[in-house]
Protein backbone atom coordinates (compact mmCIF):
# COMPACT_ATOMS: atom_id res chain seq x y z
CA UNK A 1 0.00 0.00 0.00
CA UNK A 2 2.65 2.38 0.63
CA UNK A 3 3.09 4.56 -2.06
CA UNK A 4 -0.06 2.83 -3.79
CA UNK A 5 -1.99 5.61 -6.21
CA UNK A 6 -3.91 3.24 -8.74
CA UNK A 7 -4.69 -0.35 -7.60
CA UNK A 8 -5.59 -2.49 -10.67
CA UNK A 9 -8.15 -5.55 -9.76
CA UNK A 10 -9.59 -8.42 -11.81
CA UNK A 11 -12.62 -10.17 -11.04
CA UNK A 12 -14.59 -13.35 -12.91
CA UNK A 13 -17.82 -11.29 -12.05
CA UNK A 14 -20.38 -10.63 -9.92
CA UNK A 15 -21.77 -12.74 -7.22
CA UNK A 16 -25.25 -13.13 -4.92
CA UNK A 17 -23.88 -14.49 -1.35
CA UNK A 18 -27.32 -13.08 0.40
CA UNK A 19 -29.72 -15.00 -2.07
CA UNK A 20 -31.47 -18.35 -1.12
CA UNK A 21 -29.69 -18.96 -4.73
CA UNK A 22 -26.11 -19.60 -3.71
CA UNK A 23 -24.12 -18.38 -6.45
CA UNK A 24 -26.51 -16.86 -8.86
CA UNK A 25 -25.51 -13.38 -10.54
CA UNK A 26 -26.05 -10.11 -8.81
CA UNK A 27 -27.71 -8.18 -11.31
CA UNK A 28 -27.92 -5.08 -9.36
CA UNK A 29 -24.39 -5.46 -6.68
CA UNK A 30 -26.08 -4.99 -4.09
CA UNK A 31 -25.59 -8.20 -2.48
CA UNK A 32 -22.10 -8.82 -3.95
CA UNK A 33 -19.21 -8.78 -1.13
CA UNK A 34 -17.04 -7.91 -3.89
CA UNK A 35 -18.16 -4.19 -3.83
CA UNK A 36 -18.03 -3.45 -0.42
CA UNK A 37 -13.61 -5.21 -0.72
CA UNK A 38 -12.76 -2.70 -3.55
CA UNK A 39 -13.89 0.24 -1.53
CA UNK A 40 -12.70 -0.60 1.34
CA UNK A 41 -8.78 -1.27 0.07
CA UNK A 42 -9.29 2.18 -1.74
CA UNK A 43 -10.49 3.94 1.74
CA UNK A 44 -7.02 2.02 3.38
CA UNK A 45 -4.79 2.75 0.73
CA UNK A 46 -6.00 5.86 -0.13
CA UNK A 47 -5.50 5.00 -3.87
CA UNK A 48 -8.15 4.42 -7.16
CA UNK A 49 -9.36 1.35 -7.83
CA UNK A 50 -9.71 -0.19 -11.24
CA UNK A 51 -11.59 -3.24 -11.10
CA UNK A 52 -12.22 -5.09 -14.22
CA UNK A 53 -14.85 -7.84 -13.83
CA UNK A 54 -15.67 -10.80 -16.34
CA UNK A 55 -18.32 -10.15 -18.61
CA UNK A 56 -19.24 -12.80 -21.25
CA UNK A 57 -22.17 -14.35 -22.91
CA UNK A 58 -23.06 -18.03 -24.12
CA UNK A 59 -22.79 -16.65 -27.42
CA UNK A 60 -19.12 -16.11 -27.02
CA UNK A 61 -18.25 -19.41 -26.49
CA UNK A 62 -18.15 -20.75 -30.16
CA UNK A 63 -20.26 -23.89 -31.44
CA UNK A 64 -19.14 -27.54 -30.39
CA UNK A 65 -16.64 -26.50 -27.38
CA UNK A 66 -17.00 -29.37 -25.13
CA UNK A 67 -19.43 -28.31 -22.24
CA UNK A 68 -20.06 -25.00 -23.70
CA UNK A 69 -23.88 -25.57 -22.17
CA UNK A 70 -22.67 -26.92 -19.01
CA UNK A 71 -20.42 -23.88 -18.45
CA UNK A 72 -21.59 -21.54 -15.41
CA UNK A 73 -21.17 -18.27 -16.60
CA UNK A 74 -23.77 -16.34 -14.36
CA UNK A 75 -20.82 -15.00 -12.71
CA UNK A 76 -19.54 -13.27 -16.12
CA UNK A 77 -22.29 -10.72 -15.78
CA UNK A 78 -19.80 -7.65 -15.35
CA UNK A 79 -19.55 -5.23 -12.42
CA UNK A 80 -16.46 -3.17 -13.41
CA UNK A 81 -16.08 0.05 -11.75
CA UNK A 82 -13.79 3.02 -10.85
CA UNK A 83 -12.98 3.84 -7.10
CA UNK A 84 -11.73 6.95 -5.67
CA UNK A 85 -9.39 7.46 -2.65
CA UNK A 86 -12.34 7.84 -0.31
CA UNK A 87 -14.15 4.52 -1.00
CA UNK A 88 -16.96 6.59 -3.66
CA UNK A 89 -18.13 5.18 -6.91
CA UNK A 90 -16.16 7.61 -9.47
CA UNK A 91 -18.24 5.25 -11.60
CA UNK A 92 -21.46 3.17 -10.72
CA UNK A 93 -20.86 -1.05 -11.25
CA UNK A 94 -21.41 -1.79 -14.88
CA UNK A 95 -23.74 -5.27 -14.79
CA UNK A 96 -25.15 -6.73 -17.30
CA UNK A 97 -23.63 -5.60 -20.42
CA UNK A 98 -20.29 -5.11 -22.02
CA UNK A 99 -19.28 -1.41 -21.50
CA UNK A 100 -15.65 0.54 -21.61
CA UNK A 101 -15.80 2.80 -18.60
CA UNK A 102 -13.64 6.06 -18.03
CA UNK A 103 -13.07 8.07 -14.93
CA UNK A 104 -11.49 11.71 -13.98
CA UNK A 105 -8.70 10.95 -11.36
CA UNK A 106 -7.29 13.49 -10.14
CA UNK A 107 -4.10 13.21 -8.18
CA UNK A 108 -4.78 15.74 -5.40
CA UNK A 109 -7.91 13.16 -4.27
CA UNK A 110 -4.99 11.14 -3.01
CA UNK A 111 -3.86 14.02 -0.73
CA UNK A 112 -7.16 14.97 0.41
CA UNK A 113 -8.20 11.03 1.69
CA UNK A 114 -4.46 10.66 3.04
CA UNK A 115 -5.17 13.89 4.92
CA UNK A 116 -8.17 12.02 6.54
CA UNK A 117 -7.15 8.93 6.91
CA UNK A 118 -3.47 7.85 5.88
CA UNK A 119 -2.83 4.05 7.18
CA UNK A 120 1.10 4.44 6.91
CA UNK A 121 1.16 7.76 8.12
CA UNK A 122 0.06 10.04 11.13
CA UNK A 123 -1.37 6.87 12.43
CA UNK A 124 2.16 5.18 12.65
CA UNK A 125 3.61 5.57 16.43
CA UNK A 126 6.99 4.63 16.01
CA UNK A 127 7.59 5.04 19.61
CA UNK A 128 5.46 2.62 20.92
CA UNK A 129 5.59 -0.12 17.82
CA UNK A 130 7.69 -0.62 14.68
CA UNK A 131 7.53 -3.43 11.71
CA UNK A 132 10.91 -5.12 11.07
CA UNK A 133 11.29 -6.70 7.66
CA UNK A 134 13.47 -9.61 7.67
CA UNK A 135 15.62 -9.21 4.29
CA UNK A 136 17.50 -12.83 4.54
CA UNK A 137 15.18 -16.06 3.72
CA UNK A 138 14.29 -17.90 6.75
CA UNK A 139 11.91 -20.64 7.58
CA UNK A 140 8.92 -20.59 9.96
CA UNK A 141 11.01 -23.73 11.86
CA UNK A 142 13.64 -22.61 14.23
CA UNK A 143 17.16 -23.70 14.90
CA UNK A 144 16.99 -26.49 17.26
CA UNK A 145 20.78 -26.47 16.99
CA UNK A 146 22.63 -25.20 20.85
CA UNK A 147 26.10 -23.25 20.39
CA UNK A 148 27.53 -22.80 23.44
CA UNK A 149 30.60 -21.24 24.01
CA UNK A 150 34.08 -22.04 25.70
CA UNK A 151 33.46 -19.86 28.28
CA UNK A 152 29.84 -21.02 28.78
CA UNK A 153 30.60 -23.68 28.97
CA UNK A 154 32.97 -23.25 31.32
CA UNK A 155 30.79 -21.24 33.66
CA UNK A 156 28.22 -24.40 33.50
CA UNK A 157 31.43 -26.69 34.59
CA UNK A 158 31.86 -24.61 37.55
CA UNK A 159 28.55 -23.76 38.78
CA UNK A 160 27.35 -27.88 38.74
CA UNK A 161 30.88 -28.87 39.49
CA UNK A 162 31.08 -31.01 35.92
CA UNK A 163 34.65 -31.61 34.86
CA UNK A 164 35.92 -30.47 31.53
CA UNK A 165 36.15 -33.69 30.19
CA UNK A 166 33.09 -35.07 31.18
CA UNK A 167 31.21 -31.61 29.86
CA UNK A 168 32.95 -32.23 26.64
CA UNK A 169 31.32 -35.81 26.96
CA UNK A 170 27.64 -34.64 27.79
CA UNK A 171 28.16 -32.08 24.72
CA UNK A 172 28.86 -34.40 22.25
CA UNK A 173 26.50 -36.62 22.94
CA UNK A 174 23.58 -34.41 23.07
CA UNK A 175 25.02 -33.41 19.70
CA UNK A 176 24.43 -36.62 18.11
CA UNK A 177 20.77 -37.49 19.31
CA UNK A 178 18.94 -33.55 19.65
CA UNK A 179 20.67 -31.49 17.27
CA UNK A 180 23.43 -29.79 19.75
CA UNK A 181 25.74 -28.32 17.25
CA UNK A 182 29.18 -30.19 18.32
CA UNK A 183 31.02 -27.69 15.63
CA UNK A 184 30.67 -24.91 17.86
CA UNK A 185 32.20 -26.63 20.53
CA UNK A 186 35.67 -25.73 21.60
CA UNK A 187 36.73 -28.15 25.03
CA UNK A 188 36.80 -24.99 27.70
CA UNK A 189 40.21 -24.14 29.50
CA UNK A 190 40.59 -24.69 32.89
CA UNK A 191 41.20 -21.17 35.09
CA UNK A 192 44.68 -22.41 35.71
CA UNK A 193 45.56 -23.54 32.10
Amino acid sequence: MKGEEFHVAVWPGTWDHLSDKQGAPDLTGATCDLFPAIREHAFEAGCFVISASGFMERADVPEGTPFRNQMNLDWACGGSVVVDPTGNYLTPPVIGKEEVIYAECEADSIKVAKSLFDALGHYARFDVARLELREEPWTPFANSKVHLTSSELRRLGEKYGVSPDKLEKIYSELAGESGVDSGSMKRPQSKSG
